[in-house]
């Protein structure tokens, strides 16, 4: 990793705004146009399935500082006071030191062409006991089966930039029931998946969201994915998917999402999971927000996410990524969740012609501000503390006291604590690149500005 003399033995202060560079994960799952439509440019012809804003030692962005490429986790080391102010994380560091000084939010641009895994995240609580524990195992930091990555929670939150499909957490059991019953009435059902199928209705009806998540994803039981046998989720699956089964899967939205997520694992029992979960449709703008134990997966579509500085996640189905269903079992909240949306509170039309918004979280990580511009109008920015700007529409410049950036859709910026004046201007009269069109023609610069909340007005 690239090393950075701290710059006050340079006598060189911090740049006020740094282009960031982000890496892009390759996870299957990820669209092979999506970023590249937002950011105008050729797709590659491979799955971008996240770019990576931050410090998180996991996948650090680089900068660019005294002619060096340098990643913002080791520029942060080196001028903490200037680049965090007072916002730090604590805990996130590779090597667990809990006084590493780093952001305490992960930015993302998440772009899906398949379903992501079925998964969780921890408490703090939660995770630093399963990273004491892998420790204490000697599961190697980089090992395919370690689950605790850092010590950190994972609280996120997503804003839909196209129309974005996720399941996040669990209907009430009552309902599920009626779909496990309907899933009864299927042809070319086996007498055996049959009788498992009735069982589980029964157990949802008397409310045991638990025991019928825990028999779905039981490695040792008769739904788990055996490639040598035909497995009850194997069987079952095919009859969902059967033309003769058609009718009866368009009358339960929740059959008609495991079809569709079948098509991507055709003999995953975590396609049965997702009967369990509720399906939510995001128009561009809309948000979610998934806390501490909140089972979910993303189905399709493109976000912006933004979450604690972590990369603890705990799989139970539909990946070829590590499951550990005993693990996810302990940090599962099994409570029944009504609607995970977040709605922006509006700070309204600026006299500088722009809409703001925020969008309130139960968190401490991070804040997020929605800032739409009006053509060629400038919004002055009075919040404090380290953040990262993301321009998802338009062209925004970016002007610091002695300094400007532009960013274009998809590009985003780090502008340290010690910057104080700061203001966005709208550039799209000049922008050729994207394709994504902004939500609102009067507003047609979007950019979205993560800090921490209490270096925040």
């Amino acid at each position: 990793m690239t090393s950075l003399t701290p710059p006050s033995v340079h006598g060189e202060a911090l740049a006020e705004l740094y282009l960031l560079d982000g890496p892009v994960r390759d996870y299957a799952w990820g669209s092979a146009e999506l970023l590249a439509e937002l950011q105008g440019r050729d797709a590659s012809g491979e799955p971008e399935a996240e770019l990576w804003l931050g410090s998180h030692p996991g996948a650090p962005s680089v900068v660019h500082h005294l002619g060096a490429s340098v990643p913002l986790n080791t520029l942060l080391a080196a001028a903490p006071a200037e680049a965090l102010g007072g916002c730090l994380a604590a805990g996130i560091d590779a090597s667990g030191d809990p006084h590493s000084p780093q952001l305490p939010f992960l930015v993302k641009l998440l772009a899906a062409a398949a379903p992501l895994s079925i998964q969780a995240h921890p408490t703090v609580t939660q995770a630093q006991q399963g990273w004491d524990a892998e420790n204490a195992r000697g599961t190697a930091l980089d090992s395919p089966e370690r689950c605790y990555k850092d010590r950190n929670h994972k609280p996120e939150m997503l804003i839909a930039i196209t129309e974005f499909s996720a399941l996040c957490g669990f209907r009430d059991p009552r309902d599920t029931a009626g779909t496990f019953r309907r899933l009864g009435k299927l042809q070319e059902l086996s007498a055996d998946v049959l009788t498992a199928v009735t069982e589980f209705s029964q157990r949802l009806e008397a409310g045991d969201l638990s025991g019928v998540f825990t028999a779905l994803l039981d490695p040792e039981g008769p739904w788990a994915d055996d490639t040598d046998n035909r497995t009850f989720a194997t069987r079952l699956l095919t009859a969902l998917c059967h033309p003769d089964n058609t009718d009866l899967v368009a009358t339960d939205a929740s059959l008609s999402t495991a079809v569709e997520i079948a098509a991507h694992h055709p003999d995953d029992p975590g396609v049965l999971v997702s009967m369990l979960m509720n399906r939510v449709n995001l128009s561009p703008g809309e948000a979610i927000f998934l806390g501490a134990g909140v089972v979910h997966a993303y189905l399709s579509g493109l976000g912006l996410e933004t979450m604690a500085s972590s990369d603890n996640v705990l799989r139970g189905g539909l990946t070829p990524k590590h499951i550990n269903v005993t693990e996810l079992q302990r940090v599962v909240d099994f409570t029944p969740t009504t609607d995970p949306r977040v709605h922006p509170a509006s700070r309204g039309e600026s006299e500088d012609g722009a809409r703001v918004e925020t969008f309130p979280v139960p968190v401490n990580d991070f804040i997020v501000t929605g800032i739409h511009l009006a053509s060629q109008s400038t919004f002055h920015l009075h919040d404090a503390g380290p953040r990262i700007l993301v321009c998802t529409a338009g062209e925004v410049r970016l002007e610091a006291s002695e300094q400007s950036l532009d960013l274009t859709p998809g590009q985003a910026a780090f502008a340290p604590a010690s910057t104080r004046a700061l203001a966005l201007a709208d550039r799209s009269a000049g922008s050729a690149g994207s394709t994504q069109k902004p939500h609102n023609a009067e507003h047609p610069t979007t950019a979205f500005v993560i800090g921490c909340p209490s270096a925040s007005r």
